[in-house]
């Protein structure tokens, strides 16, 4: 399901940013210049990030999930920046912490009920080790979209039940 809302103007490989500030702004950028997301969008973005952070650190790796309010996105989307140096970001679960972030899932949804099935179908996909070290070789949009489809890695891939 989430593979419909990938859109290859919206994934990004091998992208450096000197911040997390700047990363934001630069997709949010791009998201309101596709008209997916509306004036709104990056300043609802940076503030809920600043007081729910979205760093999360799996096994040896760490993903962030920014998100903003679902008022400000136009239309349902996922974009996916795979960083070739982390920014440091904030632990969701300790906001003390702070994480060099390599791989980000800016969700964006228009209703309250997809953004909790994405959110769950975005943690099947971070959870999943040997798809992130593949995203992170991948070369292009278009081999990022062919991973995070249903069918790829021989079968089902999300499962978030």
């Amino acid at each position: 399901m989430i593979d419909q809302y990938v859109y290859p103007e919206l994934v990004w490989v091998h992208k450096l940013f000197p911040n997390k500030e700047d990363l934001f702004k630069t997709v949010a950028r791009n998201l309101y210049n596709k008209g997916f997301v509306n004036e709104q969008y990056s300043e609802s973005l940076i503030s809920r990030e600043i007081k729910f952070p979205t760093g999360l650190a799996l096994e040896d790796y760490f993903v962030a999930i920014p998100h903003s309010d679902c008022k400000n996105v136009k239309k349902s989307f996922v974009s996916v920046v795979i960083l070739d140096k982390p920014v440091i970001m904030n632990k969701m679960d300790d906001p003390e912490i702070e994480i060099p972030v390599e791989y980000v899932f800016f969700l964006g949804m228009n209703n309250d009920q997809d953004h909790i099935k994405f959110l769950k179908e975005v943690i099947c996909i971070i959870k999943n080790k040997k798809l992130i070290l593949k995203m992170k070789k991948a070369a292009s949009s278009e081999k990022i979209i062919s991973l995070l489809s249903t069918d790829s890695l021989g079968g089902r891939l999300l499962d978030p039940a």
